[in-house]
């Protein structure tokens, strides 16, 4: 299997980092595979979008922010983990379910 690293770890999954705009960084595995199907993008997604909203929740949650800037930090958060992954097909994915759904 082929896997590919975006990060200095070597194991079976990928782990994409996005920075953050406030105190905690944001991490994401996943498996290479994943990406091999639309199946495993799908879920890619879903686990991506799932836990970037958790890590947002929880990184504001105590400091009074607005569910604006929660869903903000969401987003952004994705985006760049996205760009991270660079697979196009994950990147379709998610422009035609996450991005335009939120407009």
């Amino acid at each position: 299997m082929i896997t590919k690293t975006l990060t200095a770890i070597a194991v079976a999954t990928t782990l994409v980092m996005a920075p953050a705009a406030h105190a905690g960084s944001f991490e994401f595995s996943y498996n290479a595979s994943e990406m091999d199907s639309d199946k495993g993008r799908k879920a890619a997604l879903k686990r991506l979008v799932s836990e970037a909203r958790d890590f947002c929740r929880d990184e504001f949650s105590a400091s009074g922010t607005s569910l604006k800037q929660m869903q903000a930090c969401r987003n952004e958060t994705m985006s760049v983990v996205v760009d991270g992954i660079d697979d196009a097909r994950f990147a379709s994915l998610f422009n035609e379910t996450i991005v335009v759904a939120s407009r």
